[in-house]
């Protein structure tokens, strides 16, 4: 019986898809370094920080905080659906060659938060995939409803809870108390710890995230379904396409979404508010992500330069973009170099840029030599049971939208046409 695979497609690429998603994941390590470098986590866990805000921090919290955990979910969903226009001709890959493919990435999250770092969202994606997954089949419109019914719901639900926090009697019933998680101990551990002290930390975080993405993954399915509408009507790779629709994103994502997040420089100069933390990361910043992702994806469409080319290296191996700079801030700010708790806001943003040149130097570096990312390389043989061709020959870009396409359902490379490679009938019985 004749076994059918799918194989890794690297020819007739979709260069804008490929640039968007090396912009999100370039993107979210600027959300991130806080909790690189510094006692972050048991903060959220008691809902208490007692820093005053300055300038530096209130521009991240209008300009970062909770931005580009919607760029990367909106290309989560663009991922899945076409993994679903391309696995749906293969018997038995929908959904179930793709729910196999999902639970290794959900693996693949679970090794990030134990060895590496303790603020994957790998895992939380792969969780709302297995919900998203259900809703691939539906028509445009349906999608298009669902998401935006999606997102006006958990903004209010957020909204709410935000303003629910503001009472101080409210604020202190949800913070938790924890005799390990605390920011002295956190100092210990990440400041001054071994790796094996690090990983049993993370060992006992990874309980509570994994709870937390099983509680939160209903926030991030609304962005997923949105991902999988413009995907399917191909708007992230041609905007001019669909002019009406390109003007009603921006204006709501960068006209509402500058003005809601605007309200955080009111936090200028006082004590960090957790309710002013899930207002900037649930509430007024998703809106503005979509408005970054529709801006980048304009901008794409009508710009292709050195900076663009280099960018959509990373795109195309973002899985492994997104671990590596996991593994540079811990190698920085854990106890390799040791700047835990010693960086201040404007040198945390000076690592940053730091670690993206790394990061593009190395992509751009691997992809000149290979066309696959490691980790993917990896990830897709593990998917098939087979060791995969890393190196096949230089993928052909294109810009336009495409008719029939095929991606992963997630960060990498999900940006290639299916018609010019489809996949076939591996001759191997089963």
């Amino acid at each position: 019986m004749a076994r059918h695979v799918i194989q890794p497609n690297v020819h007739n690429r979709i260069q804008a898809l490929d640039i968007l998603r090396g912009f999100a994941v370039l993107g979210i390590l600027l959300a991130n370094i806080p909790a690189f470098s510094g006692p972050y986590w048991s903060a959220m866990a008691s809902g208490q920080k007692h820093e005053s805000i300055g300038l530096v921090e209130a521009l991240t919290y209008v300009f970062v905080t909770g931005k580009f955990r919607t760029p990367l979910a909106i290309m989560f969903g663009v991922g899945l659906v076409l993994q679903y226009q391309r696995r749906i001709e293969i018997p038995r890959a929908w959904p179930w060659g793709y729910l196999k493919r999902n639970a290794l990435l959900l693996v693949i999250g679970l090794l990030h938060v134990i060895f590496i770092w303790s603020g994957d969202i790998l895992l939380t994606y792969a969780v709302v995939a297995f919900i998203a997954v259900w809703f691939a089949k539906l028509k445009d419109e349906v999608l298009m409803v669902l998401s935006i019914m999606g997102i006006v719901l958990i903004t209010l639900a957020a909204a709410g809870f935000a303003y629910a926090l503001t009472d101080p009697t409210f604020a202190s019933m949800m913070g938790s108390e924890s005799k390990w998680l605390t920011p002295a101990e956190e100092m210990r551990v990440f400041g001054a710890g071994t790796y094996i002290d690090q990983m049993l930390f993370r060992a006992k975080f990874a309980a509570s995230l994994i709870v937390s993405s099983i509680v939160f993954a209903p926030a991030f399915v609304p962005y997923f379904l949105l991902g999988m509408w413009l995907g399917k009507i191909g708007f992230l790779a041609s905007p001019s396409s669909h002019p009406k629709l390109k003007r009603w994103l921006l204006g709501l994502g960068l006209g509402l979404g500058l003005a809601l997040n605007a309200m955080s420089f009111m936090s200028l100069g006082k004590p960090w508010s957790f309710a002013g933390y899930l207002y900037a990361e649930g509430v007024a910043g998703p809106i503005l992500g979509i408005g970054y992702l529709t801006l980048a994806a304009v901008i794409v469409e009508e710009t292709r330069n050195a900076v663009t080319g280099a960018i959509e290296r990373v795109g195309r191996m973002a899985l492994t973009a997104y671990l590596a700079q996991s593994v540079i801030a811990t190698a920085i700010f854990y106890s390799g170099i040791g700047l835990f708790g010693k960086t201040s806001s404007s040198q945390d943003l000076l690592f940053v840029i730091l670690i993206w040149a790394i990061v593009i130097a190395f992509c751009n570096f691997w992809m000149k030599r290979f066309s696959i990312g490691p980790v993917e390389w990896l990830w897709r043989s593990a998917t098939e049971f087979r060791v995969l061709a890393i190196k096949v020959g230089p993928p052909t870009t294109v810009g336009g939208p495409p008719s029939t396409i095929e991606s992963s359902a997630s960060l990498p490379d999900s940006s290639a046409r299916l018609d010019t490679d489809r996949p076939h009938a591996d001759q191997s019985s089963s």
